[in-house]
């Protein structure tokens, strides 16, 4: 028998913007020293932004990605320094912990204070986030961490910003609302400055890595695969687990047990040139057939508000991504050779 057509769930409609075009230069700083009076954190190379660039801002948790994004907002003087923006330059915010959301408010009354386009605008525009009926009288303060995230991506929307500061932009949103979101930033028609530990969405959108490390602010001009593969060779490291931090947030515990049975018996460089990538490429769809398998369990999870198996299945998802990059590092290594 013909059985009906599964309902798909609603979909996010999101849409970026800019209401005008920036000039060609979208920022400028001078040797930058990030911080507070009595607390630096880090000093910047000179910075040059340009118009379509997307930089992304990566280091560990706690090195001062939010403050130098409130710096150029202008919330926190740099200790040192000069920043200048270029012509018609126009900034929309995303902050990591929803900060530009006023708790009291209900959702609506945020997109009415954001901009007035009538109660009836307001509910039609909140219904492409996925807020429909009695959602939108909502109070913030009630609004679980996704529904804040999606309000906070439709406040950004909004301002028709051309450059966007992002401060992890994928927490707390489901896996089909992270990949809406990664399509709409990859057409985005201005400049973006992210920070995210999203690796995979590093990976798709970065023209620039500017990474923090050791109280420095230093910028490298290219793909986070190409900074990946550079480190590696200026390290000569081969395990390809020993960089987890990069994608793992710090005190996150896996389980990686799954992983050695994925590489049981092939090992990681047991022969070398075409015979290599043959290895590596079969290595390449085992953890394909893995990622989509994980995707579906988290989609699942989420569906069934499982917040701890989709944190579980979120890290190994993770873990996944990470292999893959390392294996396509791998591949265009024995490629060049």
């Amino acid at each position: 028998d013909l059985q009906p057509p599964a309902n798909k769930p609603p979909t996010l409609n999101l849409r970026l913007q800019s209401d005008e075009r920036s000039s060609r230069l979208v920022l400028r700083t001078g040797e930058l020293d990030i911080g507070y009076p009595d607390t630096p954190l880090f000093t910047t190379d000179k910075i040059l932004l340009e118009r379509l660039d997307i930089a992304a801002l990566i280091g560990p948790n706690g090195c001062g990605k939010t403050t130098f994004l409130r710096t150029l907002m202008g919330e926190t003087p740099p200790r040192e320094g000069w920043i200048k923006f270029g012509d018609n330059v126009q900034i929309g915010y995303f902050a990591q912990g929803h900060d530009q959301l006023t708790l009291s408010q209900r959702v609506i009354d945020e997109v009415l204070a954001h901009q007035a386009i009538g109660e009836q605008g307001a509910r039609d525009y909140l219904a492409q986030y996925l807020f429909k009926g009695d959602d939108v009288f909502k109070l913030v303060s009630a609004l679980s961490g996704g529904e804040r995230g999606r309000l906070a991506l439709a406040l950004l929307a909004l301002d028709g910003a051309n450059f966007l500061l992002l401060d992890e932009p994928t927490n707390h949103l489901d896996i089909p609302a992270q990949e809406v979101l990664q399509s709409v930033l990859e057409q985005f028609d201005g400049t973006i400055l992210l920070v995210s530990h999203d690796r995979y969405l590093v990976d798709r959108l970065a023209t620039q890595i500017w990474e923090v490390g050791n109280g420095r602010l230093q910028i490298f001009d290219g793909s986070y695969q190409e900074f990946l593969l550079g480190r590696l060779e200026d390290s000569e490291e081969l395990d390809p687990l020993s960089r987890l931090d990069e994608i793992v947030p710090e005190g996150t515990e896996l389980d990686l047990s799954w992983v050695d049975e994925l590489n049981e018996g092939e090992g990681l460089t047991p022969s070398h040139g075409p015979q290599r990538i043959l290895e590596i490429e079969e290595q390449i769809a085992k953890y394909e057939e893995w990622e989509e398998r994980i995707s579906e369990e988290m989609a699942q999870a989420e569906l069934a508000d499982d917040t701890e198996a989709f944190t579980q299945l979120q890290d190994e998802y993770k873990v996944i991504l990470y292999q893959l990059a390392q294996l396509a590092e791998e591949i265009e290594k024995y490629s060049g050779e």
